[in-house]
């Protein structure tokens, strides 16, 4: 069996039709844990209602209040027991062979790799208009690169898009305390110590509507946001994470260089100038407009 867990807030105009999306798998042995961050709107009588006609779906109640979009996720892992666990977004729409595709990949990856070795799997999505009208997919050929030097700069793994199993769910419970994005993280643990499967197909609609927690940003926004930042292409967390995980898993050499390179280029307080060359000699990969943000708008 599978777990899927589904962090709610003020959810209330799609979560219908995900609930059904889910309910409507072709494979129909799985609990479904939801949590929901103290919403104001009627999410909460949604999924209650849910829970009453369908005994799959459970609701964790506690009094912890509203923990954020990444601690209600975490809040929730913390709740699981079986070996896979799939996580949900409120305001997509999955396709009804989702769980059975990222199952039999990770059946076979793991025939390879051993069961006790931390496993992602993922796929792609098709991102969509707010009545899902479809706008292409998400993810495409960077799925298939491999090596934590080419995800420094780009996420290519999405939360709603992912399974993951108990080792990797084990290591998870060793983390620092401020993470944005779960799923970033979650991708440089599995990189460096684990295996990570993408599946080229689009398994779910990822609906883009203004209002998500965690979306698609246009390239008018982001030239912005480089400019208001001085062309600051990473996430100051996303430092602190890694060296984190330097200071608390045992990395090997090799990705402890590279992980160092991208703590020295993405260092401030180094003149550009030497951050630049540093880059240059790396094989650590910059996505083309984020390079020229960083060459022309940077410090």
């Amino acid at each position: 069996m599978v777990e899927i867990i589904l962090a709610t807030y003020n959810g209330e105009k799609y979560l219908r039709e995900q609930l059904e999306s889910i309910l409507s798998q072709n494979i129909t042995e799985f609990k479904v844990l939801i949590r929901d961050d103290c919403s104001t709107d009627e999410t909460h009588s949604i999924i209650t209602e849910y829970e009453k006609k369908d005994k799959r779906i459970h609701i964790i109640e506690d009094k912890k209040g509203n923990l954020g979009y990444v601690n209600n996720f975490f809040e929730l892992l913390s709740y699981t027991r079986c070996e896979y666990v799939l996580f949900s977004d409120q305001d997509d729409v999955w396709q009804r062979d989702k769980i059975e595709k990222m199952l039999k990949v990770a059946y076979f990856e793991l025939q390879l790799v051993g069961k006790t070795i931390p496993l992602l799997v993922h796929h792609d999505v098709t991102l969509t208009e707010e009545n899902l009208k479809e706008k292409g997919l998400l993810i495409k050929r960077k799925g298939v690169k491999e090596g934590i030097q080419n995800f420094f700069f780009q996420n290519i793994v999405q939360s709603a898009a992912m399974m993951i199993n108990r080792p990797l769910i084990e290591l998870l419970k060793k983390r620092p305390q401020e993470i944005k994005y779960h799923d970033k993280y979650m991708h440089y643990i599995v990189e460096l110590f684990g295996k990570r499967s993408f599946i080229p197909e689009s398994l779910m609609y990822y609906r883009q509507h203004g209002k998500n927690s965690v979306g698609q940003e246009s390239n008018q926004n982001k030239i912005e946001r480089y400019a208001e930042n001085n062309g600051q292409i990473f996430l100051s967390w996303e430092r602190e994470a890694l060296i984190f995980i330097l200071n608390n898993f045992k990395v090997d050499e090799e990705n402890r260089v590279k992980i160092s390179q991208y703590l020295y280029i993405t260092d401030v307080k180094i003149p550009k100038k030497e951050r630049m060359k540093i880059l240059k000699r790396s094989l650590i990969s910059v996505p083309f407009k984020k390079m020229l943000a960083m060459k022309w708008l940077g410090k």
